[in-house]
């Protein structure tokens, strides 16, 4: 029996289910079922920056969503993880079960669970190997920061909060354009109606 199927999580006293997981530096982090926001945010953008690709006739870059793993550094098998969202340009290289390289553009989907990480952890390996824009939702306070790659450190843009009085009477567009890919917008208005 494999190292996975010994950490087997019991759902009920029928089934066993192998968790997902994400390996920083030698250790495992269990990521867990997410809310129905969670995955409300992460299909809308992965369908807005799948559109704007296909709209652009873009074949070179792809965008993948939950599920796969990616290693950021091809000598370290010691590090993976599982983005909610990126954006991969170029050739795909794929070993086993996973891409080996450097999305363009990530997104992470705050939850209780993940916060620290996503904002702590995992922004310094984005950073330090090149994820060139990097997108941190957060359900709970409403909000968007877009931190850009500039000299390998990464520079925060004007945070968007959102408002969802103002988001009702729309008297107000919580537009966030991508620097890296020109002319993707993704407009907020929408997605946190729910």
């Amino acid at each position: 029996m494999n190292e996975l199927s010994k950490e087997s999580i019991k759902i009920d006293s029928r089934e066993y289910v192998d968790p997902v997981k994400e390996v920083i530096n030698g250790k495992t982090y269990i990521i867990v079922n997410t809310s129905f926001i969670h995955s409300h945010i992460v299909t809308s953008l992965r369908d807005i920056f799948f559109l704007y690709f296909y709209n652009k006739g873009n074949t070179q870059c792809r965008v993948f969503s939950e599920g796969l793993n990616i290693y950021l550094d091809k000598e370290d098998e010691d590090t993976y993880v599982i983005p909610d969202v990126a954006i991969i340009c170029g050739d795909i290289k794929i070993q086993g079960n996973g891409y080996i390289g450097v999305p363009e553009l990530i997104v992470e989907v705050l939850s209780d669970k993940t916060r620290t990480k996503d904002k702590g952890l995992k922004f310094r390996l984005y950073e330090k190997t090149g994820v060139k824009e990097y997108f941190i939702v957060d359900p709970r306070s409403k909000t968007i920061e877009q931190y850009i790659l500039k000299d390998g450190s990464y520079f925060l843009e004007p945070v968007i909060i959102i408002d969802l009085d103002e988001v009702e009477n729309d008297n107000e567009n919580f537009i966030m354009e991508s620097k890296v890919f020109e002319g993707m917008k993704v407009d907020f208005n929408n997605i946190f109606k729910v």
